[in-house]
């Protein structure tokens, strides 16, 4: 996103110097270039390619990019944890030496852009019918092949709006995020404008601190229920289950009912109880494979669909 409007300024105007990233230190004020321009640009590009993707709304307020400039210092900084740092550095100063060529590098970018975006369609072959053993199957082998929790905080999303839906009585809406956004919660299940139940999803080991922090979620948003998702190799045990325990039976005490699950039982458990008619499973895939498009990396959508194609 920087590259691409940085160069659009010296395709305009040769005099603008690619490099520097703040208006302070004699650039130019790029942050309102890429809203005003590039972002507008880039999602004309996504629909035309009929691919769900909301680029940044803003990159600049970043950390790596609101430094005086892009140069080897800044790539020695940043390039340990800022992929594309060292390429990035290239580009700009390429263009910084040859202003002549921005028009050009900055047409290559666009193009390696549309071919991402190309590259990101993916069609899920959700077969019309569908049992409980074949959709639990499928989860279970794309949850057992990512890393980390991508995956089972877009599959617990999926879930818990499907449930809502079809139990009824409990929400008609949930609210969710970007995976590992600074929210400090993962979903809102929602009936209304009130908060029904707030979940959280962990894809590491259920200590305390995690249940006291979704405790607090829930009088935060005034919520009776909590749900702390997870899988079998997470859940506590030991010293740990047994704090744990006594910690909900005290919430409980006080109007705060929340329960630790293994994701893997609850969609054994929920998934007869949705399964109401022919289309009752396969709308759920399509609900799963929406919050995919909508927040996943291709590499997950990818795995889902081969798995799909399989069954």
């Amino acid at each position: 996103m920087v590259a691409l409007t940085n160069l659009a300024g010296t395709a305009v105007d040769p005099n603008i110097e690619p490099d520097i990233l703040q208006v302070q230190h004699g650039g130019v004020d790029f942050r309102s270039l890429y809203k005003r321009a590039t972002r507008p640009v880039l999602v004309q590009m996504a629909a035309d390619a009929e691919v769900k993707w909301s680029p940044s709304a803003d990159p600049y307020v970043s950390n790596p990019y609101r430094e005086e400039r892009v140069d080897d210092d800044w790539v020695q900084r940043r390039n340990n944890k800022l992929s594309g740092a060292e390429e990035l550095n290239f580009i700009l100063h390429q263009t910084k030496d040859d202003p002549a060529i921005a028009g050009n590098v900055l047409t290559w970018l666009l193009y390696q852009e549309v071919s991402r975006l190309e590259s990101q369609k993916i069609e899920y072959r959700i077969p019309p019918r569908l049992t409980v053993q074949a959709v639990s199957s499928v989860l279970t082998q794309w949850l057992n092949g990512g890393a980390g929790g991508k995956r089972l905080e877009t599959a617990s999303v999926a879930i818990l709006r499907h449930v809502g839906e079809k139990l009824g009585g409990m929400w008609d809406k949930v609210t969710s995020h970007h995976v590992n956004d600074p929210t400090p919660y993962d979903a809102l299940c929602m009936s209304g404008q009130t908060v029904h139940t707030v979940a959280e999803v962990k894809d590491q080991a259920v200590v305390r601190h995690f249940v006291e922090n979704l405790a607090d979620q829930m009088v935060e948003h005034n919520a009776e229920r909590g749900l702390l998702l997870t899988r079998e190799k997470w859940l506590p045990d030991g010293d740990e289950k047994i704090e744990i325990d006594q910690y909900l039976n005290e919430r409980n005490l006080l109007g705060l009912r929340i329960q630790v699950l293994d994701f893997d039982q609850a969609l054994v458990a929920w998934l007869p109880l949705i399964d109401s008619d022919d289309g009752a499973l396969p709308k759920f895939l399509r609900q799963l494979t929406n919050e995919l498009d909508k927040h996943g990396e291709l590499a997950d959508r990818t795995a889902l669909a081969a798995i799909l194609r399989d069954i």
